[in-house]
């Protein structure tokens, strides 16, 4: 999986690399999981106006719990994920 860090294929994984503390990491597109909503301890807050939509009652989710990231990957390894993405779920090449 490595050594095909930086390629297309395979379509339905993703070696994101060292990731501390938890070593390589890796993401694969054809196992979905969910969390369940409660993890994040949900508070909704009222904006006001949402400008977007125009809509006086909008409410916006917000975590107030397990909501901080151990890191990002790098542009061009969300650009390769996104192209896998769509490699994936269509099975053609970008």
């Amino acid at each position: 999986m490595r050594s095909s860090a930086a390629r297309l294929g395979p379509f339905d994984v993703c070696f994101l690399g060292v990731t501390e503390p938890y070593g390589e990491c890796f993401i694969l597109l054809d196992e979905t999981y969910y969390l369940p909503a409660a993890l994040f301890n949900l508070h909704f807050v009222d904006p006001g106006e949402d400008v977007m939509s125009g809509n006086p009652d909008a409410v916006y989710a917000t975590a107030r719990a397990n909501d901080n990231r151990i890191g990002r990957i790098q542009d061009d390894q969300l650009d390769l994920l996104r192209r896998k993405m769509i490699a994936y779920w269509t099975r053609q090449q970008t």
